[in-house]
């Protein structure tokens, strides 16, 4: 094993004998010999302190067997580690497997054994690392995914055979569960409306090319109630960089449709009571006489109908007390006699 830095090696067995055979062998092959702890704590200890590239573990030791050390060792400062044993059993290796062991040997080990199984150690906690390490990475990004798609905004991914296959909670609250017995629950049948399965589908539009699509579509609650919303549509691609849905955000915009549609409606009634309203304006040419009105055809009206037909004002005729003394004089003394007496 060809190496430009010599690998340092930690041995925890409590046997001098061995321990002086795995000396020679490490010292023939290039490797450096950094400790010997004759019990497990002790390998602990010197594990931590020495920190070396790989440990050689006896799995019987006094104190602490090796099993329980390596697992200990692997929670505190992860190592590559190789068993030694004179056990040689299916049980014994998926436990020491469990607990991080990359290899094993039989006793006495002999130098090319020694050289492969710390090649194979060192090897496998590599690999054991990088999984840790893309394990944590994929927790962290399942929890800020589970933190952003749980937000208050109703979101749901459907595929493209428009099966919602997952959905928020907040979706969930205005449209219901998307699964119905055990299988999911087509987008139309979970959001009704005029719109779906047309050209005007927002995934339709996804497949068709479209990097995103935002639209008010309107959606049946039940028969007779409507809902509202302002849709955001991107498409859902996977690892291989592949179209397999979309990814919708809803925004319930009812109420404001609502009153749009009561704004409307005082628009409407506003311009009809407008266009039944009657103006007068501009110069009336009034006779000087008999005071009636010429109109625009040039015959003369009375006042009372010129004013009724262009505003629609009703008249109620009456006498004024100056024309009631002049036109009908007794009655006009009768009424001032009338009044003088009931002052």
């Amino acid at each position: 094993m060809k190496m430009t830095n010599k690998i340092r090696v930690l041995i925890a067995d409590d046997n001098p004998v061995v321990v002086e055979t795995i000396k020679q062998s490490l010292n023939n092959i290039g490797f450096d010999l950094v400790g010997v702890a004759s019990n497990g704590n002790e390998a602990i200890n010197m594990a931590l302190s020495l920190n070396p590239d790989v440990i050689l573990m006896d799995i019987e030791m006094p104190e602490l067997d090796g099993i329980e050390a390596s697992r200990l060792i692997q929670e505190e400062c992860p190592t590559p580690i190789v068993i030694l044993t004179v056990h040689e059993s299916q049980k014994f290796l998926e436990k020491a497997s469990k607990v991080g062991v990359g290899a094993y040997l039989m006793k006495p080990p002999q130098a090319a054994e020694i050289d492969r199984a710390i090649t194979i150690a060192i090897a496998r906690h590599h690999d054991l690392m990088e999984m840790h390490r893309l394990n944590r990475l994929l927790a962290e990004t399942e929890s800020n995914m589970e933190n952003i798609f749980n937000t208050a905004i109703p979101i749901c991914i459907t595929n493209t055979d428009y099966e919602i296959v997952l959905a928020n909670d907040a979706y969930k609250g205005i449209f219901g569960q998307v699964e119905q017995s055990k299988r999911p629950v087509k987008c139309y049948d979970s959001r009704p409306g005029p719109a779906c399965q047309t050209d005007a589908c927002p995934l339709q539009k996804i497949i068709s090319g479209e990097k995103e699509v935002v639209c008010e579509p309107i959606k049946l609650k039940d028969e007779s109630s409507e809902q509202y919303f302002i849709v955001s549509a991107k498409p859902y691609i996977n690892n291989k960089k592949q179209l397999c849905g979309i990814v919708e955000c809803f925004l319930d915009i009812t109420a404001r449709k609502k009153l749009e549609k009561e704004r409307d409606k005082l628009i409407v009634d506003l311009q009809k009571a407008l266009e039944e309203v009657k103006t007068l304006q501009g110069i009336l040419p009034i006779c000087s006489f008999c005071k009636n009105i010429r109109n625009d055809e040039g015959y003369y009206e009375q006042i009372e109908w010129y004013i009724h037909k262009h505003s629609g004002v009703d008249f109620s005729h009456t006498i004024c007390p100056t024309c009631m003394k002049e036109h009908y004089p007794q009655e006009y003394e009768s009424i001032v006699l009338y009044k003088k007496d009931n002052t």
